[in-house]
């Protein structure tokens, strides 16, 4: 089969990868927090107060920043499960096709090349109706890869906008600083 499905490995190391991000990103504010309240309490004035507030504000947007990489984490690796599911799927379609006399080729289900067997009417109707049915099985298989391709693609570009306002906040914050 010519037709690219994807590959769960390495999108269930990607959310791997941002998961272990996300953790990191936690604990690093979770550092800061703790650090900030050990030195509170001997810390006065209007500096100290500034400070306080805007490493608070920094502080929230790490913490949206964690949650946007674990949630997308989390999405990818269910993700990578579903793709490996309807592959799986995929590839034992495409060997029913060759046990039916028929190949898999850029999403269609067509007869090999070559004598495939005696002419006979019965025998023509019945492999084509085989072939029929498989066509309708990989059609629906290929219809829920697209959609979860598609779904996968919406939920990136969610996490994208979620992470490029994050961004966009603590660049403001760290600009207003200046």
């Amino acid at each position: 089969m010519s037709v690219l499905w994807g590959d769960p490995a390495s999108v269930s190391a990607l959310a791997a990868t941002l998961r272990r991000a996300a953790s990191h990103v936690d604990a690093g504010g979770r550092s800061v927090r703790d650090q900030l309240r050990e030195d509170a309490p001997g810390w006065t004035g209007p500096h100290a107060a500034e400070t306080r507030h805007h490493v608070g504000a920094l502080l929230t947007q790490s913490s949206r920043v964690a949650e946007a990489l674990d949630s997308i984490g989390r999405r990818l690796q269910s993700d990578a499960t579903d793709l490996a599911a309807t592959i799986a799927g995929l590839r034992r379609l495409e060997d029913e096709a060759a046990a039916l006399g028929l190949e898999v080729r850029d999403g269609t289900v067509r007869e090999r090349w070559g004598v495939i067997g005696v002419a006979d009417p019965a025998v023509a109707r019945a492999d084509d109706e085989n072939r029929r049915h498989v066509q309708e099985r990989l059609h629906t298989g290929l219809a829920a890869l697209g959609r979860r391709r598609a779904a996968l693609a919406r939920e990136c570009a969610t996490a994208s906008q979620a992470l490029q306002e994050c961004t966009a906040a603590l660049r403001g914050r760290s600009a207003g600083e200046r």
